[in-house]
């Protein structure tokens, strides 16, 4: 009975220790000032439907001239980019998907655009795979391809620390578990 006490006592603890050094490592990291972290910036498009497809399109301004990416992301469609009517980008078309699967699910998109792209046409075409379902709202956010990656390390940070302390909690549970199994 004595090991499961101090196996219980050392899982509170480790997980408090967890908790308070996650506290005080945000409150230092918030006293300095503050870098930016999102240096993307959201595009203006103008939106439009023509033959089941929800279209987005834009002019591309002088920031294009040099090589920048664009971010969107889709939930359970196909999408396409083109420049002044050339593809550049296309996802959820493969010709050698299986039958079964239709949903492409959800993504996010980089594209990259290439340098001297200024006044150019972008156009971003979602198409839906389910007749008039065109998932999430499609929101075009401009940056450098390390900008767009931050922007969906950032979104994603809540999840991850989550999901990552519920692993660690699995992991001492198993251990726990063990030791208990072992002194039987």
């Amino acid at each position: 009975m004595k090991i499961e006490k101090k196996i219980w006592l050392s899982l509170i603890a480790s997980v408090l220790f967890a908790v308070i050094f996650s506290i005080w490592i945000f409150r230092q990291d918030t006293v300095r000032s503050e870098l930016p972290f999102d240096n993307t910036t959201s595009l203006k498009t103008t939106s439009f439907k023509t033959d089941g497809a929800k279209t987005e399109s834009v002019i591309l301004s002088d920031e294009f001239h040099t090589q920048k990416a664009i971010l969107f992301q889709t939930t359970h469609t196909n999408a396409e980019v083109r420049l002044d009517g050339k593809l550049i980008y296309q996802y959820g078309n493969e010709k050698h998907t299986p039958k079964f699967m239709k949903s492409p699910g959800s993504c996010w998109h980089i594209v990259d655009i290439p340098a001297n792209s200024d006044t150019k046409k972008l156009t971003v075409k979602i198409i839906p795979v389910y007749q008039g379902y065109y998932g999430n709202p499609v929101h075009l956010f401009l940056g450098t391809r390390g900008d767009c990656i931050l922007k969906i390390l950032s979104q994603s940070l809540g999840i991850l620390i989550l999901s990552c302390g519920v692993l660690f909690l699995e992991f001492l549970s198993l251990v726990l578990y063990i030791a208990v199994i072992r002194k039987k």
